[in-house]
């Protein structure tokens, strides 16, 4: 392909070195991200972790907003998992602050669901509840629907953590729809969470027809897969079984399965979870010596995690314990607080249940305004379509290219180009015009294919498309650009020859609309007036 340079029209000197170095870094975070997804694969949490510190390094000096929230996720995640809660939610608080800057949806599911995590395991209901809520409804935005079921089944664990056993069934109800299951065989790995929650949320609630029908769900997925922390749910909903049924040994002998198993699970908090339960069956049903042996296990669980807060469910218990086991040990007093403790512990839960409720009208209430405005975004966006090739009309191009330079700081590069495909009268002379019109869709989609989001495409007349590029990063990162879209636009194929002159104008300074759009114009005649299938480049500001 021939192209003409018009020398001396480069990008000043003491810039281009720092464009190209700020490029440099670009890609170096974007490997590092790519060995964190594959790190993730093998859940080396080690190994993110110090990607993750380097990125976080690598982003603050760029600053760059979209990678800081990347690595402060990373981060957020390894502490969380190391125990060291407050840590982690400091970063990831920062993430999210970084992420909301510059819209990293993604992430801001991630994220906004790692903080309801975080206080959900610090004991603060309402903020974790609203944190995941707000996960939930980014991703039901942008139709992230693996997130969605994901964040819906975690809404009902923490409801189902609270003991509010309605609320978290209808959320792991509206889980289950999530994921379009119509049968058992089509369960997959990660669907087990999901399932047994359903099981013990239905067990809790006493409605046994939807407990049978989940548990021959669980059957089956027990069958094609072993997930420990299923298998340890699975033991404690049979145990609780066997509680309600009154069969003790059954019972006894669920326990110590349950004993055996334990150990295997990677999620130990998880474990303990469930073994605080267990324990306190164990002592309604009368069982000391089973009890002795759940609390030494416990009290081990307990060290392995200092931080964690909603330890009072257990304290609760052992005070029951101590009542039914050691009641001599007990004084009065003691057995009087327990008694009022209980009383003001069931009026807070009461309350905490209005204002978890509220939150989540609120936040619905919310997500359907925002659905409105998406409506009303998308109705402004098809009014700026062009309505053959639905690409920006020239009215709607010219307007956000206003805007943008309106914007514009000093030494940011941008550029306009404008692209006239090469005898396009001939095409349509010979061909016939339906004919002219399918190359021109084909040729949108060529350029398409080689824009960025935030590039803007225009049609500005019959076969004139126009692009408006900002934040460019290197002379030879525009020139790669340029020659790219015109080896798409070749390589239509078709009964005809199709190629494009294009005229492209830079400009690193504040600039007029019409002065750009007058010196690509006149780049793209230049190109033409050499024989086409070429461009050229001017730079305004020299």
């Amino acid at each position: 392909m021939k192209r003409i340079f018009i020398l001396g029209l480069m990008f000043k000197i003491q810039n281009s070195y720092k464009l190209c170095y700020d490029y440099t870094m670009l890609e170096e975070m974007r490997n590092i991200e790519q060995q964190i997804d594959i790190e993730r694969l093998s859940k080396n949490m080690d190994a993110i972790f110090v990607l993750a510190k380097k990125l976080k390094d690598l982003a603050e000096n760029e600053r760059d907003d979209y990678y800081m929230a990347v690595a402060c996720y990373y981060i957020a995640n390894y502490n969380l998992n190391k125990g060291n809660y407050q840590e982690a939610l400091d970063f990831a608080l920062d993430g999210i602050t970084y992420g909301e800057i510059i819209s990293a949806n993604f992430y801001l599911i991630q994220l906004n669901n790692l903080v309801g995590m975080i206080y959900g395991t610090l004991g603060d209901e309402v903020n974790s509840v609203q944190y995941t809520l707000k996960a939930y409804y980014i991703a039901k935005m942008n139709n992230v629907n693996r997130s969605v079921y994901i964040l819906t089944n975690n809404l009902g664990v923490l409801f189902y953590d609270l003991q509010y056993y309605d609320i978290a069934y209808e959320y792991f109800l509206e889980s289950f729809k999530e994921r379009g299951i119509t049968d058992s065989s089509l369960l997959k790995i990660n669907d087990g969470f999901n399932i047994i929650n359903l099981v013990g949320c239905s067990l809790h609630l006493h409605k046994m027809d939807d407990y049978r029908q989940w548990m021959s769900y669980l059957e089956v997925y027990r069958e094609k897969y072993t997930e420990f922390t299923v298998e340890d749910d699975y033991l404690l909903y049979q145990i609780y079984e066997a509680y309600y049924a009154a069969d003790y040994q059954l019972m006894i002998e669920r326990i110590y399965q349950f004993l055996n198993l334990c150990s295997k699970d990677l999620d130990q908090l998880h474990t303990y979870k469930d073994m605080v339960q267990i324990f306190k069956l164990c002592v309604e049903a009368g069982f000391e010596e089973l009890s002795n042996v759940l609390l030494e296990q416990l009290n081990i669980y307990m060290k392995q995690y200092p931080e964690y807060k909603r330890t009072s469910r257990l304290m609760e218990y052992y005070v029951e314990y101590s009542i039914k086991f050691r009641k001599e040990q007990l004084k009065d007093v003691l057995f009087n607080y327990y008694l009022s403790k209980k009383k003001e512990d069931e009026a807070w839960k009461r309350e905490m249940k209005s204002t978890l409720i509220t939150n989540i009208n609120m936040e619905k209430i919310v997500y359907e305004q925002k659905i409105i405005l998406k409506t009303n975004e998308e109705l402004r966006k098809n009014m700026e379509l062009e309505e053959f090739t639905r690409v920006l009309n020239k009215n709607a191009f010219t307007n956000y290219v206003k805007a943008e330079l309106e914007m514009m700081h000093q030494d940011q590069y941008m550029a306009l180009f404008i692209i006239d495909i090469d005898k396009f009268k001939n095409i349509n002379d010979t061909m016939g015009h339906y004919y002219g019109d399918q190359v021109l869709i084909q040729i949108v989609e060529a350029i398409k294919k080689n824009l960025r989001d935030n590039d803007y495409l225009g049609r500005i007349g019959g076969d004139e498309f126009s692009i408006f590029m900002k934040n460019i990063l290197s002379m030879d990162y525009l020139n790669e650009k340029t020659e790219n879209i015109m080896k798409s636009i070749q390589s239509i194929a078709g009964e005809c020859q199709v190629s494009a002159s294009v005229g492209l104008s830079v400009i690193s300074q504040k600039c007029d609309f019409e002065s750009l759009f007058k010196s690509a114009d006149e780049a793209m005649y230049e190109a033409k007036n050499n024989g086409g299938n070429r461009y050229c480049l001017k730079m305004l500001d020299e």
